[in-house]
């Protein structure tokens, strides 16, 4: 009996036979685990019993109105294959602006590449060529920007903002003329402090002093408070040789900046008397290099060379490996006849900075005064490897190729000049020199146009004037001979 209750299978009930009687302790084992499969069967029937209980109470949804389907004739057609299309471009533009909008600020290429797609998509949202324009400035791709605002302009020839913005990049380009054209569009349209402003930039990198002067007036009437257009006011009433106003007008400032300070020492220094002495003082007791330097080009460009190499001597002390305190020391000492003195300055910057493309330049000019020209050539050929558009330097070494009886590389100097730096006016006249020298008369009269461009009649060169004047009677003799039967 023990090993047949060992094998017995769970929850089985088992019935005892009639037979001899068993223990009284395994009658009593029996009886208990009887009674435990007995409460495990009653508890799974009550379980049962709940859950069809709940089956059967669970109330019956409720029927539904039902609504009879629309005869054939009555039903909607489906739409269009076409409508479908332009919802989905809508959908694009739509998330290609998002995506724009998003990546403006911080990832400017993305957003051109996404404003591209949708005129792609929508060439009507002509008002994007705007934002293409910004995203390509924000990227330093200035050429890609004047395409993008131009091609704004062609549609919105009003937008002052797109004008100004040509106007600043053609600027930098050296496309002075078209500079100009665009920015006294914006003025006629709505005068603004910034864009005469950038009008007298162009008119001071013109060298015509008097309509930048007017130009950053006009600036400060509109807008008292706008720092650079007095500032640049000062400088050019500086260069027009009147430092005790363009003081008076720095004396408006309410703080002095580096630059301001400079230039106002710079100012007492030219302006003589008692305030140039006191500047004097000021600068050699000073132990900022740049308000000492500033100092002696007051005394520079006022003519008391004397001075200024004293307060270059105290700067020299002060900063005795700074290249561009050497070179400007040699300037000087150029000025005032001391050549051996002066290349020894150039050629102590030279070796603190072998990059220092001025420093070759003015070795150059050196030589070239005392008559060696090859050494002269050699010098002005480092500082085009120092610095690959320096304009000055490609424009002396086409004046020497000129003076050794070289025209056509003589112009090929003056085209790379130009090429650096298009608003440099003695590389467009020395240009159109060497076409004459070639019989290339044409061309020397496009060059002469360009360099009268750049320049004010007051400032031109006689020669130049006199040459443009008889090549043009030339070419209407000709023209009027060659319509004669």
């Amino acid at each position: 009996m023990n090993a047949h209750a060992a094998d017995e299978p769970a929850f089985e009930i088992i019935i005892p036979l009639p037979g001899p009687a068993a223990p009284a302790r395994l009658r009593r084992r029996r009886w208990w685990r009887n009674a435990l499969h007995v409460a495990w069967i009653l508890a799974l029937i009550a379980i049962a019993g709940v859950l069809i209980g709940l089956r059967v109470g669970r109330p019956s949804p409720p029927d539904l109105p039902r609504t009879a389907a629309p005869p054939p004739a009555q039903m909607a057609a489906a739409p269009p294959i076409e409508d479908e299309h332009l919802n989905l471009e809508e959908i694009q533009v739509v998330a290609l602006l998002e995506d724009a909008t998003a990546s403006e600020k911080t990832r400017p290429s993305e957003a051109v590449a996404c404003y591209e797609k949708i005129l792609q998509l929508c060439p009507s949202r002509t008002d994007l060529w705007k934002k293409i324009g910004d995203g390509y400035l924000a990227c330093e791709d200035r050429s890609s920007a004047i395409r993008a605002y131009r091609e704004f302009l062609k549609h919105h020839p009003e937008r002052v903002e797109a004008l100004n913005n040509v106007g600043i990049l053609e600027f930098h380009a050296g496309r002075l003329n078209e500079a100009q054209e665009c920015l006294e569009t914006a003025v006629a349209a709505a005068p603004s402090a910034n864009a005469h402003y950038n009008l007298g930039n162009i008119h001071l990198k013109r060298g015509d002093l008097e309509k930048a002067a007017a130009s950053y007036r006009r600036a400060l009437e509109l807008a008292p408070g706008h720092e650079q257009a007095r500032f640049n006011l000062a400088l050019t009433l500086e260069r027009q040789g009147r430092p005790a106003e363009a003081a008076s007008i720095l004396g408006v400032f309410d703080s002095d900046s580096a630059e301001v300070t400079r230039l106002r020492v710079r100012l007492a220094a030219a302006t003589g008397g008692t305030k140039a002495q006191h500047a004097f003082e000021l600068a050699r007791a000073c132990t900022d290099v740049a308000v000492v330097t500033a100092g002696a080009d007051g005394f520079r460009r006022a003519g008391d060379l004397e001075k200024a190499q004293a307060l270059l001597d105290h700067a020299v002390e002060l900063a005795p490996r700074d290249a561009a305190v050497l070179c400007n020391r040699g300037v000087v000492r150029q000025a005032l006849g001391r050549l051996s003195e002066a290349a020894a300055d150039y050629e102590a910057a030279t070796r603190l900075d072998p990059s220092f493309a001025d420093a070759h330049f003015n070795l150059g000019v050196l030589e070239e005064e005392r008559g060696r020209w090859v050494e002269a050539l050699e010098h002005y050929a480092e500082a085009t490897r120092a610095q690959s558009a320096s304009a000055p330097a490609y424009n002396n070494i086409g004046v020497l190729y000129l003076k050794v009886g070289q025209p056509a590389k003589a112009a090929q100097c003056f085209t790379r000049a130009c090429g650096g730096d298009p608003s440099f006016a003695p590389a467009r006249l020395n240009l159109a020199w060497a076409y004459l020298d070639l019989q290339d008369k044409d061309r020397a009269v496009e060059e002469l146009k360009r360099y009268a461009a750049l320049v004010p009649l007051e400032a031109r060169d006689p020669e130049a004037t006199k040459a443009l004047s008889a090549l043009g009677a030339e070419r209407r003799d000709d023209s009027e001979g060659s319509r004669e039967p």
